[in-house]
């Protein structure tokens, strides 16, 4: 739950967790990647792997949400 304090970002896998929705993003715009935190160096190194698409999905464990997984399509 590193980043789920950030109230900056509105989807991804903060929605996600708190939601149980998925995500699906089949065109990951720059703007998205800059809503995801607050912190200058993780915003590079995200940009960093030029991630075209992005699939956020809950993790359950006995109707539990207990995390998020990120699947992401480079390039």
């Amino acid at each position: 739950l590193r980043y789920l304090d950030n109230d900056k970002e509105v989807n991804g896998s903060k929605n996600v967790f708190l939601t149980g929705i998925p995500e699906v993003f089949d065109v990951l715009p720059d703007s998205y990647i800059d809503a995801m935190s607050d912190d200058p160096e993780l915003v590079k190194k995200l940009k960093e792997y030029q991630a075209k698409s992005l699939l956020i999905v809950p993790m359950l464990a006995k109707d539990k949400i207990i995390g998020t997984i990120v699947f992401a399509a480079t390039r």
